[in-house]
């Protein structure tokens, strides 16, 4: 599951003292985060910047980087921390369009401001992260403005809550929370799994996938995911007669589908080894990409039968050893 950085957080500090604090928390908060699931951190443009951020006068986020009075360890783990992807990536379709048709603001010091974080947090339906800089971000659930535009060109302005935490003590505040959504998903991949003949009759579904939807885990990919699965399974039944047409399922089927290159298979080919719906171990190359999950296909063009054998985290590459 990814969660959102709320960049409004990003306000200067009145010492040296408060700035450590502060990053410290927030290192120690992120690292909480993923041993409940929360595998990334999104972070928005506009702080493309953030080793540049002055806390204070001639203390930017990098001088914290090099401060030795800081725990190497701490300013390391901030490094992974904040090298994440965008706030939304375009395959994301759901989530991009509801972001691109609104506006989001919060009211602080009397003040009005943009906060993109924090909505992006509203429409995924996921927790923000902030740094301890200001009274409001000590709050687990915060009122942001949420303005939007729908089809018909309709407006509406409403308040929505946002749940938020910048220390392990708040995002403990959280756990039944994270705990209830877990389970829901949980739920919702074993649905999908025992019911994959009625939702997609016409793909096959290797031996190893039912572990696999499981530890897809607390995200919103488990709708991407049925709807790629959807276009899979509808490219499957239109196929009844000649060779397989890759380029009918990337162009008509919208589906990001690449192969491997010869130094991945050559080297990583062992990876790609997966269980068809008999048990029986092949080759696997065809992929769909979706975000950082994998969709590994087969297509048989003798049968005109498609077997998904892996749904699960980018796999080993030349590029991304």
């Amino acid at each position: 599951m990814v969660y959102m950085f709320n960049e409004l957080s990003l306000s200067p500090v009145k010492s040296i003292i408060d700035a450590r604090n502060a990053l410290e928390t927030f290192v120690k908060a992120s690292i909480r985060a993923k041993e409940f699931g929360f595998s990334e951190i999104r972070l928005h443009e506009s702080v493309k910047d953030l080793y540049q951020f002055n806390l204070l006068e001639n203390y930017r986020i990098d001088s914290w980087l090099k401060d030795c009075e800081v725990d190497y360890d701490v300013r390391d783990r901030f490094r992974d921390i904040v090298a994440n992807p965008p706030l939304l990536r375009d395959d994301e379709i759901v989530e991009k369009e509801i972001f691109d048709r609104s506006e989001f603001f919060k009211t602080l010091d009397e003040f009005k401001h943009s906060v993109f974080g924090l909505g992006a947090s509203y429409v995924f339906g996921t927790l923000a992260i902030s740094l301890a800089t200001h009274e409001e971000w000590l709050l687990s659930t915060m009122d942001i403005h949420h303005y939007s535009v729908d089809y018909q060109g309709i407006e509406d302005l409403s308040t929505v809550k946002v749940l938020n935490f910048s220390s392990i003590e708040i995002l403990e505040t959280h756990k039944e929370w994270i705990e209830n959504e877990q389970k829901d998903c949980l739920e919702k991949s074993i649905d999908l799994w025992n019911k994959r003949q009625e939702y997609f009759p016409n793909i096959l579904f290797g031996v190893d996938l039912e572990n696999q939807l499981q530890k897809i885990g607390l995200t919103k990919k488990f709708y991407q995911l049925i709807d790629c699965l959807k276009k899979l399974d509808a490219f499957s039944k239109a196929w009844d007669y000649g060779g397989f047409n890759l380029n009918v399922l990337k162009t008509h089927y919208s589906l990001d589908v690449n192969g491997e290159s010869e130094c991945t298979m050559q080297r990583y080919s062992s990876l790609r080894k997966f269980g068809l719906s008999d048990g029986k171990k092949v080759q696997f190359e065809l992929h769909i990409k979706l975000s950082d999950l994998r969709i590994y296909f087969l297509p048989n063009p003798s049968t005109q039968t498609i077997t998904v054998g892996y749904i699960g985290k980018h796999i080993r590459t030349c590029l991304f050893p």
